[in-house]
């Protein structure tokens, strides 16, 4: 709720923010395939078709949540993905086409950005 105060309280008008249960326990990795789709994951066939700007993945089920949400971003549109320091090797990225235009790290964990061509 400290999201949506702080996004009224700055008069921001044009984010989308949701607060979508995570629906499993937190104890409970992630599997590769769901069905049916956990609602935290569903939440992106919401949007349309190259419709969002922006994207930020972090939490869980991670690639599912990148991989419902590639097709949702706007040519030019950019996804942020933290903690890709999991992925255990390139084949992780469900995005090798996508350039990544910007990278930070805290030495332990890694924040990518990647914009859609």
């Amino acid at each position: 709720m400290t999201v949506k105060k702080k996004l009224v309280a700055g008069g921001i008008v044009n984010v989308d923010y949701r607060l979508v249960p995570l629906g499993h326990p937190e104890s409970e990795n992630e599997r590769p395939d769901y069905d049916p789709l956990p609602d935290y994951v569903a939440v992106a066939n919401e949007f349309p078709d190259s419709s969002l700007n922006v994207a930020l993945i972090d939490g869980h089920y991670r690639s599912a949540c990148i991989r419902a949400t590639i097709p949702k971003i706007a040519r030019g549109g950019y996804m942020v993905v933290d903690d890709t320091n999991l992925w255990s090797s390139a084949g992780d990225n469900p995005m090798p086409n996508w350039p990544v235009v910007d990278r930070s790290s805290n030495g332990m964990k890694t924040c990518l950005i990647f914009q859609k061509a």
